[in-house]
């Protein structure tokens, strides 16, 4: 094939792909020419036409056929095992359609494929099999997802900054667009939101101000505490935020008569125990301060000493003693919206 010829193919193979997959990924997707064909058996370098993908700086390849007979499944499988004997990376295999027994038994031989528009199934990747045309709609949840909580908490703090791209709240938050992108969906699905498009840039724009949101929202949100653990220091800490009832007792009337408590990330949780500044006591009276492990970090909503006040109304809004549940509800009464 002439290089002319290559390259009009590269663009009609690289165009619905990368479309395609920054619709399904919520991320930008770089597709660029493969210059390892000349490596491969002349069959195949002819036969195929060949995209490198790169996905969250991941990079993969794709290979379309672009002869008149598609080849079997049975020997797709070969023509990928041999393509991955010379590219150091997953690889897929590409096609502008495919029946379901063919795709069926492409799975079978754990070959991964996209048909732009309606399939994609790539486990080494994480991404699992979508059919637009025929899967039913995933069940919804009855609670937020940690990160589409923090998602959501991060428009009631900072409404003026919103809509904000996908990409932008990810380095925000420092989570990937992908889980971001699926926090948008997840809150798209809870009515609280509708998505947006403009371009490649997806978007969400809330239904209602804060205030509204929050009071209509409070049964979809959970805890943000994991777990917690009753800890001895065994060398001052670097500073940390103050969480649980601690927090609450700070912002609201309520007296917080007991253990100091923090709120940290699993990350940090892990820092704290491995580099031996606190240890783990089961004796209550050895206590020097509570450590909540929190399923986001604490310090991506704070704004100072203290976790976001939201967070701690997803924690005590239900508590079963109503001291707090009604301390809570002060709090966010009396929050500057």
């Amino acid at each position: 094939m002439l290089d002319s010829e290559r390259h009009i193919e590269h663009d009609r193979l690289a165009t619905p792909l990368r479309a395609y997959l920054e619709k399904v990924l919520h991320t930008r997707v770089k597709v660029r020419a493969w210059g390892g064909a000349d490596g491969l058996p002349v069959f195949l370098a002819r036969g195929y036409d060949f995209a490198e993908l790169v996905i969250e700086r991941i990079a993969c390849l794709v290979m379309s056929f672009h002869g008149d007979a598609e080849p079997r499944p049975s020997n797709i499988e070969k023509h990928v095992r041999q393509v991955r004997n010379v590219y150091e990376g997953p690889v897929a295999f590409a096609s502008s359609s495919m029946s379901s027994t063919f795709r069926d038994r492409l799975i079978e031989a754990g070959v991964p494929f996209i048909v732009p528009g309606n399939q994609l199934y790539f486990p080494e990747l994480a991404i699992d099999l979508r059919e637009h045309f025929i899967s039913p709609a995933p069940p919804k949840r009855d609670q937020m997802a940690p990160a589409t909580q923090a998602v959501f908490f991060h428009y009631l703090l900072n409404p003026e900054d919103w809509p904000m791209p996908v990409s932008e709240l990810a380095g925000h938050l420092g989570y990937s667009a992908m889980t971001v992108g699926r926090a948008f969906d997840e809150l798209a699905g809870f009515s609280l939101g509708r998505i947006q498009r403009s371009g490649r840039v997806k978007l969400l724009r809330f239904r209602s101000d804060p205030k509204t949101l929050i009071d209509s929202a409070k049964t979809l949100l959970t805890t943000p505490v994991l777990r917690e653990h009753r800890v001895r220091w065994r060398r001052d800490p670097e500073p940390l935020q103050l969480g649980g009832l601690s927090a609450l007792g700070e912002l609201s009337m309520i007296d917080a008569n007991e253990l100091r408590c923090y709120a940290v990330s699993q990350h940090e949780a892990k820092r704290l125990k491995g580099d031996r500044t606190c240890e783990e006591v089961d004796v209550y009276v050895e206590a020097e301060a509570r450590l909540e492990v929190w399923r986001y970090d604490p310090r991506l909503l704070s704004r100072d000493r203290i976790v976001d006040p939201l967070s701690l109304y997803a924690q005590f809004w239900n508590d079963p003693d109503e001291r707090v549940s009604g301390a809570a509800y002060d709090m966010l009464e009396n929050l500057e919206w």
